[in-house]
């Protein structure tokens, strides 16, 4: 039996990270140590019109699409 390490996001999004990506991943990951030092919890991270921004998790939960 061979076992292998797969990134599971490269399978998803079927190859390697974009610049963008590696970008994006950056931008979110300081927005949340940012959060993280200013007290915040229980918040999600997502992007909208091109500007990083956080919301409580339980309002997104309860949103329907």
């Amino acid at each position: 039996m061979d076992t292998r390490v797969t990134v599971l996001g490269h399978i998803q999004r079927g190859g390697s990270p974009s610049a963008f990506d590696r970008v994006l991943a950056s931008r979110m990951g300081g927005k949340a140590v940012d959060m993280l030092l200013a007290g915040e919890e229980g918040k999600m991270i997502g992007i909208e019109r091109n500007e990083i921004v956080y919301h409580d998790i339980l309002d997104v939960l309860k949103k329907k699409t």
